[in-house]
């Protein structure tokens, strides 16, 4: 270390003088030297030093760089003459940046030898020092100069034990060892890092340098309490932490840049996380102590040996190169995970990992799992390209996905806690033994290929998925009694029978073509059903009364549907169907009903005190309904109807009504609906509309009724669009509705006159709306 009290003198030189002759005699250090290995002579501040080097050949020297801690002037020379190399170092340099510099030494054959010259710190005689690089200079002295004098003292020093130096830009950390109390050193995001050596720093126990992606070089070894290494997210192509004995837990998840990892010999380790690193080989076999190794990710690891590793509780190779894993040896590891291992892992041995509790492989590769020997296995997801799978045996396996294979079969008959089993996504499936599973709660097997299923002897089944199966024909399910919940879509079957089942809330059986006949009545918990898409002729939910959504349209066939006692009935979807009647009277409950495109003559929904929304479009055949009285109603669609008079002027919750099409529609009563907001009466038989004390409409059209004559705004006063073109108005008064802003009389023969009344702030008139037919005359009033 350059101290500020040693460097009194203006300038000193340091003499390095390097002898080179053609002689083939040996360099003389003491040591033998290689022309690729590195010779280091080190130079303090108590004095220069000279040496001499004799060469075994022709050789010639010149600098790495051209910036350094020193000047270095190299005399002119020729091959087997003195050459003097000349140090020059500045003493109102306080803060030195580098601590070496190197120089080659090199031959004609192309031969180098490196000379390093290194300065080495000592502490000045007033017990003061000055770290050398500038910026960790200054945050020592921001927090560890307790008096405040501007020095950095050996006892302030000596006091540290924790340096947190993330994220500042310090290009060396060399002076590390005047720290010899320090505990815990994060040094994360600091760019311009090239080299750490916590080698001699005996009470390190907590070292972070994560994302430090300029370091090439972390030396640890030689830390011995060093207890906690992170070096996450890049940085230092290799790590050995072989000599750290006290090391319980290595981070090194994300460094990318790390293809070699050495951890044998780390004999306290327990837990190493090295995943998504650039290894292709892992040795664990001496870390008795590890319990957890993590190492997904690793996409070039090819070579991996555990066995040996008896303590190991948990190891994760998802996403990596392997091609085989052998883990019948390590009888305590618990949990097992080799997912996402697509082309890669074709052989995986279990059998005998005793103490197995959760396994979990992806692999397209690997062809045949036998797990029948893992007793105390009581989770298993097997996906990719298995196509035998033996499981009877684990008999305390509780969950089982083996979907996204290729299995043919399936027997899980004597796993008697199995509670979970999901084999869809194996479409050359044909058989499933479930019945002797008497556990089970969920089955899913979506998109198999098996013709039938019966789970009748499942008494503890609660859901069952079938869905995507069009070869399926039949499906048993009443003597499941605790079913809650069953989705049988799309499927070949023709008939469902529920109605043994008491406990069952929830059924989905739609986009079922060839179902003509479903029987719900008696399963008196169901709340939702869902029939559409199906060819059913009749249904029956009249004593389903906690039934809240009924879904059966675009059943065209349907023609009876019984509903009157499903008081709880909230939404109701029938549109689509063949009904011509529906008693709808006892259904306090309803608030949504769409029966769109029916054969319905008439709707009485005036005792519906819920119903807040109706859609009966696209009804020809409907010629009356009746609505007054259904207070909470907000929305009535009831367009391209045969309806000939509609009254809603007891509607005071009503904001939208559309009867547009209605071409027999004579009589619109809307004076009153004081909530209404949007209406549209277009292309109907109207002579005449009064929407006078509407104050809330926004929005009216009525244009394309070629016989209304007359059109009454007046107080009409939020009326912002207007559409009235195609009618037989002469006169159109809008004087009373300032705030319209969009106008359509087009086309309109007969209008002659509109009447406005509206002024600007200066009192001026408003220009008329747009789309005016020529020829008609504006009037302000």
């Amino acid at each position: 270390m350059w101290g500020k009290n040693c460097l009194n003198v203006g300038v000193f030189l340091v003499m390095v003088f390097v002898l080179f002759s053609c002689k083939k005699d040996p360099v003389d250090l003491g040591f033998e030297v290689n022309a690729d290995d590195p010779i280091t002579f080190v130079w303090n501040d108590s004095g220069g030093k000279t040496f001499t080097v004799t060469s075994n050949s022709g050789w010639y020297i010149y600098m790495a760089g051209q910036e350094s801690w020193c000047q270095a002037l190299i005399s002119e020379g020729k091959r087997g003459h003195d050459q003097v190399v000349t140090l020059k170092v500045n003493s109102e340099n306080s803060y030195i940046t580098e601590r070496e510099m190197e120089l080659y030494v090199r031959n004609e054959e192309g031969d180098i030898l490196t000379v390093k010259v290194m300065q080495e710190g000592n502490p000045t005689s007033s017990g003061a020092f000055v770290i050398s690089d500038r910026v960790f200079h200054e945050y020592c002295l921001d927090e560890f100069d307790t008096d405040k004098d501007g020095k950095l003292s050996v006892g302030e020093a000596a006091a540290v034990k924790t340096i947190d130096v993330s994220d500042l830009r310090i290009r060396s950390m060399i002076d590390l060892t005047s720290f010899p109390a320090l505990d815990t050193l994060r040094c994360n995001e600091m760019m311009e890092l090239k080299k750490l050596d916590v080698s001699a720093m005996k009470s390190l126990r907590y070292l972070e340098c994560n994302a430090c992606y300029g370091l090439d070089t972390l030396v640890v070894n030689g830390a011995d309490r060093l207890e906690f290494l992170s070096v996450r997210e890049r940085g230092v192509p290799r790590l050995d932490v072989s000599g750290l004995k006290m090391l319980r837990r290595l981070d090194c998840y994300m460094n990318r840049s790390l293809e070699e990892l050495v951890v044998n010999g780390a004999d306290a380790l327990r837990e190493l996380d090295c995943g998504w690193i650039g290894v292709k080989t892992l040795d664990v076999s001496e870390c008795k102590s590890l319990e957890t190794l993590i190492c997904s990710g690793c996409e070039s690891l090819e070579s991996l040996t555990v066995n040996g590793a008896n303590a190991l509780l948990k190891l994760d190779i998802s996403s990596t190169s392997l091609k085989a894993l052998d883990v019948s040896d390590l009888k305590l590891i618990k949990h097992l995970y080799c997912g996402f291992s697509k082309d890669q892992l074709g052989s995986l041995v279990v059998n005998g990992a005793d103490a197995l509790e959760e396994l979990s492989c992806w692999s397209e590769t690997l062809k045949t799992l036998d797990v029948s020997g893992l007793k105390s296995l009581r989770r298993l997801a097997c996906n990719g390209g298995l196509q035998t799978l033996t499981v009877n045996g684990a008999d305390k396996l509780e969950v089982l996905d083996c979907s996204r294979n290729k299995l043919t079969a399936l027997d899980v008959s004597e796993l008697k806690r199995l509670r979970r089993l999901d084999c869809s996504l194996n479409p050359d499936m044909s058989s499933i033994v479930v019945n002797g599973a008497d556990g089970l709660d969920t089955l899913v097997c979506n998109e198999v290929g098996i013709g039938s299923l019966d789970v009748s002897a499942l008494e503890k089944l609660t859901t069952l998925s079938c869905n995507l199966n069009p070869d399926m024909e039949t499906i048993s399910v009443n003597g499941a009694g605790a079913l809650l919940n069953i989705e049988c879509n799309q499927t070949g079957v023709s008939s469902l029978d529920v109605s043994e089942l008491e406990k069952l809330e929830k059924l989905s059986c739609e986009k079922n073509r060839r179902m003509t006949r479903l029987t719900v009545n008696g399963a008196k918990a169901l709340k939702s059903i869902n029939c559409e898409l199906g060819d059913i002729a009749s249904l029956d939910v009249s004593e389903l009364t906690r039934l809240e959504y009924l879904f059966c349209l675009d059943n065209p066939r349907l023609t009876r549907l019984v509903i009157s006692g499903a008081e709880s009935l909230f939404q109701l979807d029938c549109s689509e169907t063949g009904i011509t009647s529906l008693d709808a009277t006892r259904l306090p409950a309803l608030a949504h009903w769409r029966c769109n495109k029916t054969a319905l003559e008439s709707l009485d929904i005036s005792a519906l005190k819920a119903l807040k929304e109706l859609e009966c479009t696209e009804t020809p055949s409907l010629k009356s309904i009746k609505a007054n009285g259904a207070e909470a109603l907000e929305k009535l669609d009831c367009w391209q109807t045969g309806i000939s008079t509609i009254d809603v002027s007891e509607l005071k919750h009503l904001t939208s009504l559309s009867c547009g099409g209605c071409e027999q529609l004579k009589e619109l009563v809307v004076k009153g609906a004081d909530a209404l907001e949007a209406l549209t009466c277009s292309e109907t038989r109207l002579t005449r509309l009064d929407i006078s004390g509407l104050t809330k409409l926004w929005y009216l059209n009525c244009a394309g009724n070629s016989l209304l004559v007359t059109l009454n705004l007046q107080g009409a006063e939020s009326l912002y669009e207007l559409w009235a073109g195609g009618t037989s108005l002469k006169v159109l008064d809008i004087s009373g509705n300032s705030k319209l802003r969009k106008l359509v009389v087009i086309p309109n023969k007969d209008l002659k006159e509109i009447r406005v009344f509206w002024e600007d702030e200066a009192g001026r008139p408003i220009n008329s709306p747009y789309e005016i037919p020529e020829g008609v005359e504006i009037v302000y009033l």
